[in-house]
């Protein structure tokens, strides 16, 4: 597997994650009040997306080299 592809299939994971914890986070909010492990798994959401975003942009400048 080249380098490309497996950033590729770490996207999707990342991505896989991030919209699981988005639909978890959103029934939280529609059965309970905000709590700190709530706040913590927002935190996370925010990371997996920025961490998607730092790869597609690693992807973007591999292949234009």
């Amino acid at each position: 597997m080249s380098r490309i592809d497996s950033i590729k299939n770490h996207i999707k994971v990342l991505e896989n994650k991030h919209r699981e914890l988005d639909k978890y986070i959103e029934s939280c909010y529609n059965n309970t009040n905000i709590t700190e492990e709530l706040s913590r798994m927002k935190t996370l959401k925010l990371w997996y997306k920025d961490e998607i975003h730092r790869l597609n942009q690693k992807l973007v400048h591999m292949v234009l080299k």
